[in-house]
């Protein structure tokens, strides 16, 4: 089967999973409640609310409510959300993606850079001080709250400096922001800040306009709700490229070539990190659609404009509209991970066939 055809034929799964996607939300949300109770007043009258309802379709049979919905999504309308003044769906998620893309792309670099090579030493030190040292570090990312990490960060580099100045030898104003995508003053004087850039992308749209300020200013709001988010990403690959590296180093191909005399570097670096990454590959890949989705907390916390932050206003308001939005478009990034991930797994292992 050649690529394409592969391609082809998950992305024609999707629409069954999507189906099942809306089937099982529309479920939930018409069982939960009134959907139409975000919309009355103390002391509506019952007439009024009828009214409502009919406009909604909420008079109509179950059933005929989900069909007329799964019409309008194949028309490309998924509602509008009542948590941001009945907006269209679509324009929030054209709204939100790009800060909760640029967060999450952010904290898988920082995921790869750290997790893989902490992995490979773990396992090279095996059982010295190096691999206890790093099997805490990934035992503390899988088990702190994402929460209570956040408000550290917040407390240790930005309350603290603020209340009581900055340690000796570092200037004042060295701590970094505590909240947001950039500072609100440079709104008003920036362009690419209030009109919006051709990205979306704070800091890409920053650098094509050469707007060097603006640049450095959305990178340091970046820094601690993208470590936030990514440590318990880092401590996940951490530990599959450990035990994924200790079993490629029990290999006999990996002794064969040690018996002819390569030098360990050469060992590790072009025989065994390879192959370790193939199953660690799926862990990136899932880790990152996560990471897009999953950051509800984290964008709680800091303050961060986007889907994760929206989804919790549209969870805790009732938003109807939103939360089926999201949900379909949660499950829509997941699909594509997987299928990246199916890719790189032919590519990183020549023994895997799309068959």
């Amino acid at each position: 089967m050649k690529i394409w055809q592969y391609i082809v034929r998950r992305l024609l799964l999707l629409i069954p999973v999507l189906f099942g996607v809306t089937l099982i939300t529309f479920t939930l949300i018409q069982v939960s409640g009134d959907p139409a109770a975000i919309y009355y007043t103390k002391g509506m009258p019952p007439q009024k609310k009828a009214q409502i309802r009919h406009e909604m379709g909420l008079d109509q049979p179950i059933a005929v409510q989900y069909v007329l919905y799964l019409q309008r999504l194949l028309r490309g309308d998924l509602g509008v959300s009542s948590s941001q003044a009945d907006l269209p769906v679509t324009e929030c998620i054209k709204l939100f993606f790009p800060a909760t893309f640029e967060l999450a792309t952010v904290s898988m670099i920082i995921t790869i850079i750290f997790g893989i090579p902490l992995g490979i030493v773990s396992a090279v030190k095996k059982d010295r001080f190096a691999d206890h040292l790093t099997r805490v570090f990934a035992l503390a990312g899988s088990s702190l709250p994402i929460f209570w990490l956040a408000l550290l960060l917040q407390q240790v580099f930005f309350y603290i400096p603020y209340t009581y100045g900055p340690p000796n030898g570092l200037p004042e104003g060295w701590y970094l922001p505590y909240d947001g995508r950039y500072t609100t003053m440079l709104y008003f004087t920036h362009p690419v800040i209030s009109e919006g850039g051709p990205t979306g992308f704070l800091t890409i749209d920053a650098l094509l306009v050469g707007d060097y300020e603006v640049f450095w200013d959305a990178l340091k709001h970046l820094i601690l709700p993208s470590i936030c988010l990514s440590y318990a990403s880092v401590a996940i690959v951490t530990r599959m490229m450990r035990g994924s590296m200790l079993e490629v180093l029990g290999m006999d191909y990996i002794k064969s070539a040690r018996a002819k005399g390569l030098d360990e570097k050469t060992v590790i670096n072009k025989h065994a990190r390879r192959n370790a990454l193939i199953p660690t590959t799926t862990v990136i890949g899932m880790s990152f659609a996560g990471l897009m989705t999953g950051a509800v907390l984290t964008e709680t916390v800091f303050s961060w404009p986007g889907l994760g932050r929206w989804s919790t206003l549209a969870l805790l308001t009732r938003d109807i509209g939103g939360i089926m939005g999201f949900t379909l478009f949660v499950c829509l990034i997941v699909v594509i991970a997987n299928l990246i991930v199916d890719i790189l797994y032919a590519y990183l292992d020549p023994r895997v066939r799309l068959e």
